[in-house]
């Protein structure tokens, strides 16, 4: 993770402490320029000042020749400099010799800023003025005929080939330092550039980290080295010290960073470091001996200056070239720009006998001593720029710093004049705007500021101008959108109270409506002693619908049956709809009951013929219950829940059922809520249980299917049957639980039967339509077959006559069921929505006679007509048939014509438990035979002769 340079945490302190700064001594513009304004005086007096102070001190040191020997007064007979003797020159008492001798100081003087210069900087412009240099200074050397100034130029020239020769080197060596360092610094910051970057922060390896931190430490320790200063052996050790903790970290952290980083960056980055470690030993070499090259170099210099200051000097004192009387050098005669200053400046005058002067030698930095002599009888023994510092200033310096004084004042004087100026430029617009804005604040949307001042308070005018010409706009548009806001709101109030009268779907009245105008129809037949009648309508299994066909369609299903009773209520009374598929159906005025009953009677019979919904025609039944005022209620609340009672009421009876309420009904629906709680509770505390009843196939007298049937274990021990409570379970959404919990419970049984010798049993399973739409429904039945084991042969699907209401959704899962092996039946055939052309498009295997054919098969010639002609279109259409509900010995006198029929009833077997089906399948056939002996001969069928018995009765 990266931490903010201390430079950012520095500069966020200073921007906490100038805020709280600010806000201890708040000032205004006013103020700041005042303070401003004392402290550019402050300062203006403060450089008058050093200025004047200044001048005396530059005039002092120009008088001194800065890096220059003093030459002696008189010439010494040994000159040394740091203890070296200096040859003496041979004295050539010409003008001519001292004449080579300043050309050759002037060459000396160029040679030594060229090779200073190149050694500085390696370009061609320096490598270039370096060797023209060189060269000037070798052709120069012999001129004066000297040996002993010759040896010394050679020796010179020599020190500066030596010193450039060194900075070559030391300057190769910091090339191949920062090669080397840019390479790791690329390395791992490349590394740290592809870590995690959450919110400023970096979230990178600690070893790259810690890689980084000691790469840090030694480039600050790595630039005193690399700058060419002096460096101690401590330094160098703390330089040690710091490699080595990175080439520690970089040991400990290997494996890790040739995982993550690869083994070849490794591998690089520890070459790069090795070769800076051996830098460090070759740069403080070369380091040492670049100093002591130079130190050398400025020897040989001072050495060679001092020779020919001697040797000037004693061309000087001369009898040839000047008169010994001569008191000094006349400015005329003052060498040129780049000769050596102390030599020009010498003063030519005869050598004193008394004293005698060693010159200071000049150290390795170039810089000249002072020079000594003996106090002299006159002016002319002492040099002629050293002017003592008692010397009183003269008058130029007196004006100068009058004028100095004059240039500040007037400089003050005109800050403070653009400090008035812009105070006033200032202070006038805030205020105007500061005044604007307490209007704007007050609600003056015209307020406007006058424009003036310094252009960026005139840009702030501009700008409020625009910020108040924009409020003004938007409170416009603000008002605009309020009275828009308020016609909606109106609108909107209207439509919800219709709403809340209408139901949004049909545009019936809703519960809340009907209740009004219930109570209205109340009053008026109270008034007239007439009778209001009450009748809830629900529509039979519209749950269907909305399953099969999607809740879109189940909506205009709705809507088409409420126009169908607001076209059979026209006159009579009115249409509600309390709510999903209740709609409740007000009779006004009516004479005596059975007017009212004849009216609900009138309303279910409406629905026998087919309604049209969307081009598709259907079947629609409704169940209703009605109550009567003044007889089941006084008000409406109570006579909506006699017709609810009466309702619940006419949903047992069956489908196109009216039923008028009684104070039984209300015994009926506590009841119901009783068994509703019970259900709950027997879901959860296993007091359900499956019954078998076999459907048994004539020809084998073996059992073909058994038939799972749902109990329900009251708390009394008896046995309810499905017809006692799954209406309940229906209306309270309970069936989806029971219908998974018979499921597992038939697959349960028939796997103990499957694996315990009966392999081939078939177990039939009522599923409900809605089961069958449920998209789980397939993998689940499919999951409980492999949980127990069983192949898809040994359970059977009984749908019921509803499913030909689903439509295409039904077929296909069906479809799917089949594919897999399961058989399919259709239960109840022959009553309800049952088609011959369902027998085309569904995927079954048998068909089950509904009771009601079977029940007048030996006394109705119709119900066996209809029944002979079903049996011989399932053979045709190769599908089983069973006959279900036998409880006579003529029906099964009847049925035993047909061989391959299956049959089921109570004179064959009632419904057993789980642990007497293989007993009744070891005595059916027994009891079949017994059947057939018991019929008169002429009531056999021609298809059993004798033998057939015997080997019945055998097996």
């Amino acid at each position: 993770m990266e931490f903010r340079p201390r430079a950012a945490t520095f500069t966020a302190f200073l921007a906490a402490v100038r805020v709280r700064v600010a806000a201890l001594f708040p000032l205004g513009i006013t103020a700041r320029l005042s303070i401003s304004l004392a402290a550019v005086a402050v300062l203006g007096a403060a450089a008058n000042m050093l200025a004047q102070e200044s001048v005396s001190i530059i005039r002092i040191r120009m008088s001194m020749p800065p890096n220059v020997p003093a030459p002696s007064l008189t010439a010494a007979p040994s000159l040394t400099t740091a203890g070296v003797p200096i040859p003496q020159p041979a004295a050539r008492p010409t003008a001519l010799a001292r004449k080579s001798l300043e050309g050759l100081t002037g060459a000396i003087d160029r040679f030594e800023r060229a090779s200073e210069a190149r050694a500085k900087l390696n370009s061609a412009a320096n490598d270039s003025e370096y060797l023209s240099a060189a060269d000037a200074l070798g052709r120069l050397s012999p001129d004066h005929g000297d040996a002993a100034i010759a040896r010394l130029v050679a020796e010179y020239l020599d020190r500066g080939h030596v010193l450039i020769s060194v900075a070559d080197e030391r300057r190769l060596a910091r090339f191949e330092h920062a090669r080397h360092t840019e390479a790791i610094d690329r390395r791992i910051q490349t590394s740290l550039d592809s870590a995690w970057k959450i919110f400023g922060r970096v979230f990178a390896r600690q070893s790259l980290l810690q890689l980084r931190a000691h790469r840090d430490a030694i480039r600050q320790h790595w630039e005193a080295l690399l700058s060419g200063d002096a460096v101690s052996t401590a330094d160098i050790d703390v330089l040690a010290t710091s490699e080595n903790a990175f080439a520690a970290s970089l040991e400990a952290h290997r494996k890790s960073l040739e995982k993550s980083e690869g083994a070849s960056w490794v591998a690089g980055l520890r070459e790069d470091f090795d070769a800076l470690v051996a830098l460090r030993t070759s740069l403080y070499g070369l380091n040492v001996e670049y100093d002591d090259e130079a130190q050398r170099f400025s020897k040989a210099r001072s050495l060679l200056a001092t020779a020919i200051a001697a040797a000037i000097a004693a061309a000087a004192a001369s009898p040839a070239t000047a008169p010994t009387s001569q008191p000094m050098m006349p400015a005329a005669t003052a060498p040129a720009a780049g000769a050596p200053t102390s030599a020009a400046t010498a003063p030519a005058t005869e050598a004193p006998t008394t004293a005698t002067t060693a010159p200071a030698t000049a150290e390795s930095t170039g810089a000249a001593a002072e020079p000594t002599a003996e106090p002299a009888s006159t002016s002319a023994t002492a040099p002629a720029g050293d002017v003592p510092d008692e010397t009183p200033p003269r008058e130029p310096d007196r004006s100068n710093r009058n004028l100095m004084a004059m240039v500040t004042t007037l400089v003050i004087l005109f800050i403070t004049a653009i400090s008035i100026l812009t105070v006033r430029s200032v202070l006038t617009p805030v205020r105007r705007i500061l005044r604007a804005t307490a209007r704007l604040a007050n609600g003056d949307m015209r307020v406007r500021v006058a424009r003036g001042g310094i252009r960026e308070l005139d840009k702030l005018a501009s700008a409020f101008n625009e910020m108040a010409a924009s409020l003004a706009a938007a409170q416009a548009q603000s008002r605009a959108q309020h009275e828009n806001l308020e016609a909606t709101v109106l609108e909107r109030t209207r439509k919800l109270q219709q709403l809340a009268q209408e139901d949004p779907l049909t545009s019936l009245p809703n519960r809340r409506h009907l209740s009004a105008l219930l109570n209205a129809a109340i009053e008026c037949a109270n008034r007239d002693g007439l009778y209001v009648g009450v009748c809830v309508l629900d529509i039979d299994n519209f749950k269907y619908f909305n399953d099969s066909l999607g809740h879109v369609f189940g909506d205009r299903v709705l809507m088409s049956v409420a126009n169908r009773l607001e076209e059979i209520a026209e006159g009579a009374g009115f249409i509600a709809r309390l709510g999903g598929d209740e709609f409740t159906f007000v009779y006004r005025n009516a004479t005596s009951i059975e007017e009212i009953e004849a009216a609900g009677w009138n309303l279910v019979r409406a629905f026998h013929s087919l309604v049209s919904v969307d081009g598709r025609d259907l079947s629609i039944s409704v169940s209703i219950g009605a109550s009567v005022y003044p007889d089941h209620g006084g008000d409406s609340d109570a006579l909506l829940r006699a017709a609810d009672s009466a309702l619940f009421r006419a949903k047992e009876l069956g489908r196109s059922q009216l039923s008028m309420f009684t104070p039984e009904l209300t015994e009926t629906a506590a009841t119901r809520f009783t068994m509703e709680q019970g259900l709950r509770r027997a879901i959860g505390g296993a007091e359900f249980e499956l019954a078998y009843q076999p459907e048994i196939n004539l020809a084998s007298a073996e059992i073909e299917v058994v038939e799972a049937l749902l109990r329900w274990r009251m708390p009394d021990g008896r046995l309810a049957r499905p017809g006692e409570f799954l209406g309940v379970a229906e209306q309270s959404g309970l069936i989806s639980e029971i219908n998974a919990w018979v499921l597992r419970a038939a697959a349960r049984d028939a796997s103990r039967w499957y694996h315990g010798g009966w392999p081939q049993v078939r177990v039939a399973i009522n599923i409900s339509p809605r089961q069958l739409l449920d998209q789980r429904f397939v993998q689940q039945i499919l999951a409980l077959l492999a949980e127990f084991r069983l192949p898809a042969t040994c359970i059977e699907i009984e749908l019921t006559e509803m499913v030909l209401q689903t439509g295409s959704a039904t077929i296909a899962a069906l479809r799917v069921l089949q594919s897999h092996g399961f058989g399919i039946a259709l239960d109840d055939f022959g009553t309800g929505y049952s088609s011959l052309s369902s027998m085309e498009q569904l995927p079954l295997s048998r068909i089950k006679l509904d009771r009601s054919l079977v029940a007048g098969i030996d006394t109705s010639t119709r119900s066996a007509a209809i029944a002979r002609a079903i049996i011989d279109l399932c053979g045709a259409l190769g599908l089983q048939v069973t006959a279900e509900g036998i409880e006579r010995p003529q029906q099964f006198a009847w049925l035993s014509g047909y061989r391959d029929l299956l049959l089921q009833g109570y004179l064959l077997c009632e419904p057993v438990p789980f642990e007497e089906v293989l007993g009744v399948k070891a005595t059916l056939a027994g009891k079949i035979n017994e059947l057939l002996l018991s019929l008169p001969p002429r009531s056999r069928p021609r298809s059993l002769q004798p033998g057939d018995l015997k080997s019945i009765a055998a097996r």
